[in-house]
């Protein structure tokens, strides 16, 4: 069998996890398959993140303009897409290019996988998107789930057999500290005090209020120790707002989005994950993946991928309360620091490296088509 032609479809609002998995699995699998990274492209909020950063790395790009909520122009764009680039599989990766995709595909009889990187029912629009999206991927040939948590919640309507787990995976780098005496001066922290980070996407389901409230307990304990908040989003003014009503203003610094997120760990001391709902963030893979240990709430597959007190700290949902009293026990024993560290990124070298989740991808590619070349 000669390469495998894959079109990656995904409606971006910037480079968040979905969008580095993409880019991930076409860079590295560039030997077994040729990918094209195709971006609905809303002219309503125009974002080309991640098709710039496909093309940096090499990665071919179509950009697929969308000018309403469902733009039929932009089906047939999809369309005469996959008959040019002769696409031998769709891969969807959210609730619109699902939709988008599925449509394509019966056109054009395309077979098509899609990707479920999780819920985030931020708003009733979003609900609806995703209520859609659940009647679309019935009729899916095939469905990733980045957790096990995630694919109990699509067998519920959804045949097992057609839905498979594979966990996100990052490259793991040096656990060496990177020069970041400048970077500190940059964000305005001090050259000693310890950090504690959270990045992700300013968003309800990320949680960053309970992060912002467990701030609040920690400083009354450790007056010095400061705060990233890293990412961009629609609550930015509102987190910004409850900063300053908690008095943090000194302690809590914003940095929006930063294309600098290794050094940005290397800061840290400590990373939080607060979200209410996750599938398997990368953000925690990340950190894990050069040692930094990490505080994170026990939903979707983290708690999997953390071992309490083993590799990381688990804690509830919406409880500032286990977030301020581990972090505060991790920023008061470095020696405990560097032992969860060492395990975190053991973890992720034996179990969610970026070349297992790619090797996992290239099987599910090859026995798809196989599977479908039979019938």
């Amino acid at each position: 069998m000669g390469k495998i032609r894959i079109l990656h479809l995904r409606k971006s609002e910037g480079f968040y996890g979905a969008e580095k998995i993409i880019t991930s699995l076409s860079e590295g699998s560039r030997n077994s398959y040729a990918a094209v990274v195709g971006c609905l492209y809303d002219l309503r909020h125009p974002v080309l993140d991640l098709i710039v950063e496909a093309q940096q790395k090499g990665i071919a790009t179509e950009t697929i303009i969308c000018k309403s909520r469902f733009d039929l122009k932009a089906l047939v764009r999809i369309i005469s897409l996959i008959r040019k680039r002769k696409i031998n599989i769709i891969h969807s990766h959210g609730f619109k290019a699902d939709i988008y995709g599925w449509l394509a595909a019966r056109w054009t009889r395309t077979p098509i996988i899609a990707t479920k990187h999780g819920w985030t029912s931020s708003n009733s629009l979003v609900r609806l998107w995703e209520w859609l999206d659940m009647l679309f991927l019935k009729f899916f040939d095939q469905i990733v789930a980045v957790s096990e948590d995630d694919k109990c919640k699509l067998v519920r309507k959804i045949p097992e057999q057609r839905v498979k787990v594979i966990p996100n995976g990052v490259d793991v780098k040096s656990s060496k500290s990177q020069k970041i005496i400048s970077l500190r001066t940059e964000l305005g922290l001090e050259k000693t005090n310890q950090v504690v980070g959270i990045v992700g996407r300013l968003s309800v389901e990320k949680g960053h209020k309970f992060f912002l409230e467990a701030a609040k307990q920690i400083v009354e304990e450790i007056p010095s120790v400061q705060f990233l908040i890293v990412g961009e989003g629609p609550l930015r003014s509102k987190l910004e707002e409850y900063t300053r009503l908690l008095n943090l203003n000194k302690n809590v610094f914003f940095t929006g989005y930063r294309e600098d997120i290794e050094k940005i760990y290397h800061l840290m001391d400590v990373l939080v994950s607060s979200s209410l709902r996750e599938g398997l963030p990368l953000t925690l893979l990340e950190a894990m993946a050069i040692g930094r240990p990490v505080v994170a709430t026990s939903v979707g597959e983290v708690s999997n991928l953390i071992q309490h007190k083993r590799n990381g700290f688990l804690i509830p949902p919406r409880d500032p309360n286990s977030t301020a009293r581990y972090v505060i026990e991790l920023l008061k024993n470095r020696e405990l620091r560097i032992k969860i560290g060492k395990e975190a990124r053991k973890t992720i070298q034996e179990k969610y490296s970026s070349k297992k989740m790619v090797e996992a991808y290239i099987a599910l590619y090859r026995t798809f088509l196989l599977r479908n070349s039979n019938k």
